[in-house]
């Protein structure tokens, strides 16, 4: 049976309570072996690189020949490779700039170009009112559609923030309401919907605006 005794540890030198053929503590022992670890990996990277290497370059000779959707260059693609449309990073960076140009870019929505991320005004801003919304009635729910039950719930500026950047009422409650992704996505399409919502609440009149 093994007896529980104070051992200094023979690499730190630091007196600690262990079995009695311990040699080690345990922080050593962990350090140990991590190195016997990674000295075990260097050595199986050394005995089976050239090998991997020569498998890959024959996979990369065997492979199928593609051609590039920019510049109409064949490449040569491993069997193994996820198949791509472009024969490099460049390609596909200049052939993305010219597709989403205008309509085709990601942000661009109801004739006009959101510009960039949002402010950390406009986004504390539908935080709080979301906050409140949630104090006031203790459950969310779109305030249009009325539904409670969805997989998210976002605060929408009716006047939107691209349309009038930096006006004084941008944030003020009367221009946010609380949607779900359904109804938020229609208001970005619909722009009846919108408009009807901006004569409800007078906000034509609030942000000078003609509907």
């Amino acid at each position: 049976m093994n007896i529980i005794k104070e051992i200094k540890c023979k690499r730190c030198g630091k007196i600690v309570r262990r079995f009695s053929n311990s040699k080690y503590c345990l922080d050593c022992v962990y350090k140990i072996n991590l190195e016997k670890k990674k000295e075990y990996d260097r050595r199986y990277r050394e005995k089976y690189r050239d090998k991997v290497l020569k498998q890959k370059k024959e996979s990369y000779r065997k492979g199928k020949k593609y051609k590039c959707i920019f510049c109409k260059k064949e490449f040569q693609r491993a069997n193994w490779y996820p198949v791509g449309k472009y024969c490099s990073r460049t390609c596909f960076e200049l052939d993305m700039r010219n597709k989403r140009k205008g309509k085709g870019n990601p942000a661009y929505r109801n004739g006009m170009r959101v510009q960039g991320v949002y402010t950390v005004k406009h986004l504390r801003a539908c935080r709080k009112y979301r906050n409140e919304f949630l104090k006031k009635h203790n459950y969310l729910y779109c305030e249009f559609c009325g539904v409670n039950q969805s997989l998210r719930f976002e605060t929408h500026h009716i006047i939107w923030a691209s349309e009038k950047p930096g006006h004084k009422n941008l944030h003020n409650k009367k221009n946010l309401i609380l949607l779900c992704i359904k109804c938020h996505n229609n208001f970005h399409k619909n722009k009846k919907l919108r408009n009807e919502l901006v004569k409800k609440r007078k906000l034509d009149k609030l942000f000078n605006v003609k509907i």
